[in-house]
């Protein structure tokens, strides 16, 4: 399971590095896979997940995944995930740098030069050049979502270090 949180957490950072937002959901369970055919009950309620409930740039996890993990105490696993308002867990791919170093050193097209400064300024780029598009309001309330996180992860004490509203976004400290 570990692996599977380290290689998504860094292919969600990876992405967001180049201005893709992604999201999804993790399960576990029965699931047949051969060439390109892929179907069962896990492909269908990671798909239920993604589509429904993570609503958001978030890769959420199955409940039941998410119980099996705390009550069998695996911190490796809890260290990937973070607790939202809704009481599920989800990838914390934004501090999980260290997994998308590892990646990125065993796929040299990923960039494994390039230092966490790096990375951040490369999300933070590809964050405002999002934020200054014209979107649905449904599509700004996600990047307001991104945004919030990215702030509360890399902003530092109480400080946002975008700032966001639907009319434009503004750099700096609020």
């Amino acid at each position: 399971m570990i692996s599977v949180l380290g290689v998504t957490c860094a292919l969600c950072l990876d992405l967001l590095r180049q201005g893709v937002l992604t999201r999804g959901g993790i399960t576990k369970g029965l699931l047949y896979h051969s060439s390109n055919i892929a179907f069962g009950p896990a492909l269908i309620e990671a798909y239920r997940l993604e589509s429904e409930v993570a609503v958001y740039p978030r890769v959420v996890l199955d409940p039941t995944l998410t119980k099996s993990i705390v009550d069998n105490q695996d911190r490796t696993c809890l260290c990937f995930c973070w607790p939202d308002p809704d009481d599920l867990l989800r990838l914390h791919y934004l501090t999980n740098f260290v997994a998308w170093s590892v990646a990125a050193y065993e796929n040299e097209s990923m960039g494994s030069d390039l230092s966490f400064v790096d990375v951040r300024q490369q999300v933070r780029d590809a964050l405002m050049f999002q934020m200054r598009q014209s979107y649905s309001t449904r599509v700004l309330q996600k990047i307001n979502w991104l945004v919030s996180y990215y702030n509360e992860t890399w902003g530092g004490e109480g400080k946002s270090e975008i700032r966001f509203n639907h009319e434009r976004s503004e750099e700096g400290a609020s």
